[in-house]
């Protein structure tokens, strides 16, 4: 997938990486993770069809972070949206999974020539018409935990009796070199998904989005329930919702073929 490369964003420096050929696709990372966990095999099949970019966001590992500002899903999304302009993108295909389809729908907001279609995997547009899970506290602590194991973050990921997409993300995650997140950016990004869920100034803005979304969540997905993306779709004006049966917040590595087959046909 080629080398990191890095290049200024504002008052910060953005690790990423490009490859592939065709109409740009940019990745947009959850929290608490590195463009590492994208694996190999989900960003290689859509670079079959794509020229992909996939970076880390502010802090994480090759990407550097400015501390005296506050870090939040709208500063992210204008990273972003500074990315694409430093590299020459131009409206690309933007998908993002978790905390990274927060960004998206924040990006399709904000910086509407940023966006040309939106994949939102596992996101929300926060406020208190979102559906939180019942232990939304201890999950966020868990994960902003630095000595929380990585291999452990699974369970919340996978639904039970998805080991064999489990297993294959493993071998996935472990055949890249493991870019690692600091205490300070773990502790930054709890703070933002703790602001995002509680602000409504997003979720008040929704049907002024032009661009086509794609909406998709898993129908056992703890992170993020489901109500979620239906509340989405009833309030973003040209969306479509997709729901994957019995799969969990890693959707698109229970069923890739599907995924990867439903992002073509949507981008076309």
């Amino acid at each position: 997938m080629g080398p990191v490369k890095r290049v200024k964003v504002g008052d910060i420096k953005i690790g990423y990486r490009q490859f592939g050929q065709g109409p740009p696709l940019v990745m947009v990372m959850g929290d608490t993770a590195a463009m590492s966990d994208w694996g190999t095999k989900l960003p290689k099949r859509l670079s079959q069809d794509f020229r992909v970019t996939m970076f880390d966001n502010r802090g994480v590992s090759y990407s550097t972070d400015n501390t005296s500002e506050p870090m939040t899903i709208e500063l992210m999304a204008k990273d972003t949206a500074g990315l694409e302009s430093a590299l020459g993108i131009h409206k690309p295909i933007v998908l993002g999974w978790s905390m990274g389809g927060e960004i998206g729908i924040a990006m399709t907001v904000l910086y509407p020539n940023s966006v040309g279609t939106l994949i939102s995997s596992g996101g929300d547009a926060g406020s208190s018409q979102m559906v939180v899970p019942v232990d939304y506290n201890q999950v966020n602590a868990e994960l902003a935990d630095p000595n929380f194991s990585p291999f452990a973050k699974l369970a919340f990921i996978f639904p039970p009796g998805a080991s064999q997409a489990e297993q294959a993300f493993i071998s996935d995650y472990l055949s890249v070199p493991t870019e690692t997140v600091s205490t300070r950016t773990l502790q930054r990004q709890k703070v933002a998904e703790d602001a995002y869920v509680t602000d409504s100034t997003i979720f008040a803005r929704l049907g002024q989005i032009h661009a086509k979304v794609l909406i998709t969540n898993g129908s056992d997905d703890r992170l993020v329930p489901v109500q979620n993306a239906t509340i989405l779709g009833r309030h973003i004006p040209y969306s479509r919702v997709v729901i994957f049966q019995g799969a969990g917040h890693a959707m698109m590595y229970q069923d890739m073929d599907q995924f990867v087959n439903l992002v073509v046909h949507f981008a076309r």
